[in-house]
């Protein structure tokens, strides 16, 4: 038999040291793992991302940028100073990436920014202030002028870090302004919708403003959508609460937008879009521009159609019936009253005294007679007797009522049965207007729930 083991002290010391020693290289490599994985991603924020500003030749202005530090780690950035130009149609910012301008050039702005030299640590969870300062040269070009302040860090630039950091580059954009000969001119070059006719209530809408002039322009204004009776069905707002629709002068920027109407199936025919826009501050002008496309839902108009079209036949249809029944009735009026009557087109010679009685004519008579007959004849069958009375045995006043009842019910039956068409000709007319009734009533409302979206480029 083999024998059991034996623990002596040393060798329960043993191996407890062991352990502590595994557990403390343990504890030393995983943290330092979870700190360089923490440090993948960079939280900074810079404020505010605009200046917009006006200041004259040889003035001196000064500000500042704040970054927020969001991290769990200091960092230490850099600020450098680029010139730059709209990208595209987009209204995005393209860096220019040239050398930094003479402080004495009229025009590039780059030159004109003092910035810190040395590199700003920042700590973490919390805010850094970054001065600068623009010197706008006394020989500065009236009109806009554009920058950039960069601020950047990089994995070399984070406090006592592992060099396992990103590198990370945020600006704030500076639009100045210099007073002198300045030009505000711009147009809407192309406004348009997507597509000139849609089935339901949805379309896109892409506006073009271009800046002609030499200094930055902000147009805001509205479009305005409404249905082919000019009721609104929807309005676009154009920069009204946004300070970023700037248009950079000898540039064009797009703006897009897609509208949501009411989906209700009588909001159906020609809509307009109505763009107007101001811009400028010396002098504010307006440019109008307006646009025209089709709903048309082709169910339910096929199904309006045809419903317009069968009561427009069955309308023609009754008034041609209803006059050649007009005409009948008073040809045999005049005949019942001692007359013979010839249509002209046969060519029979009529006696002098014949010539007396005249053909049938369309008149207001003639017209009302078959409503007049159907009156009489309602009369005189209500006054008709209706079968025999009920014995004299039960004169109670329940049979009495049931009586009249039913002889007014088979009195009103013999009446539609021989007028079928009068009724349904009624019936029909008003199930017409009540529909074209309800129509204007739905697109005459003056307010109809939309929704907008504007498309913004990456």
């Amino acid at each position: 038999m083999s024998e059991a083991p034996t623990f002596t002290t040393q060798t329960l010391l043993t191996k407890c040291f062991r352990a502590v020693v595994l557990f403390m290289l343990l504890s030393f490599a995983f943290p330092l793992s979870v700190s360089a994985q923490s440090r993948d991603s960079l939280a900074i924020t810079l404020t505010p991302p605009l200046f917009q500003v006006t200041q004259t030749a040889g003035s001196e202005w000064k500000s500042m940028i704040r970054m927020v530090n969001s991290n769990s780690y200091d960092i230490v950035v850099r600020v450098s100073v680029q010139d730059f130009h709209p990208n595209g149609e987009t209204g995005n910012p393209e860096f220019e990436n040239l050398p930094t301008g003479d402080p004495k050039d009229s025009h590039r702005m780059s030159g004109w920014v003092e910035i810190p030299e040395q590199s700003i640590t920042i700590k973490h969870s919390t805010t850094g202030e970054i001065p600068f300062t623009v010197h706008v040269p006394p020989n500065a070009d009236p009109g806009g002028h554009y920058a950039a302040l960069l601020v950047g860090t990089d994995s070399g630039l984070i406090e006592g870090g592992s060099g396992s950091g990103v590198s990370s580059s945020i600006g704030s954009l500076i639009f100045l302004r210099v007073p002198g000969k300045v030009v505000e001119k711009g147009s809407i070059r192309d406004f348009y919708a997507e597509d000139s006719i849609v089935q339901s209530t949805d379309q896109s809408f892409v506006l073009r403003f271009e800046n002609q002039g030499n200094v930055h322009l902000v147009p805001q204004g509205v479009i305005e959508i409404s249905n082919m009776w000019g009721k609104v069905r929807g309005k676009v707002d154009i920069n009204q609460s946004s300070t970023f629709g700037n248009v950079l002068p000898n540039s064009t920027r797009k703006f897009e937008f897609k509208w949501h109407g009411d989906s209700s199936p009588f909001e159906v025919g020609r809509y307009k879009a109505e763009a107007t826009l101001v811009y400028g501050t010396d002098a504010r002008s307006t440019v109008i521009r307006t646009v025209y496309f089709w709903i048309v839902p082709w169910k339910p108009v096929g199904s309006i159609v045809g419903g317009l079209f069968f009561f427009l036949w069955f309308i023609s249809w009754s008034v041609r019936k209803y006059i050649r029944k007009a005409l009948e009735m008073e040809r045999q009026w005049q005949e019942a009253h001692g007359g013979v009557i010839v249509p002209p087109e046969t060519g029979v010679q009529l006696t002098q005294s014949e010539r007396n009685i005249r053909t049938p004519e369309i008149t207001f008579t003639a017209l009302k007679r078959p409503l007049a007959v159907s009156g009489v004849d309602l009369r005189m069958q209500a006054k008709a007797p209706q079968g025999k009375v009920r014995e004299v045995q039960n004169p109670s006043s329940v049979a009495r009522k049931t009586d009249k009842s039913s002889k007014q019910s088979s009195v009103f039956t013999t009446w539609v049965s021989q007028h079928r068409s009068f009724v349904g000709f009624l019936l029909i007319l008003i199930l017409g207007f009540s529909a074209i009734g309800w129509y204007f009533t739905e697109v005459f409302q003056d307010e109809r729930a939309y929704q907008i979206e504007q498309v913004r480029p990456k």
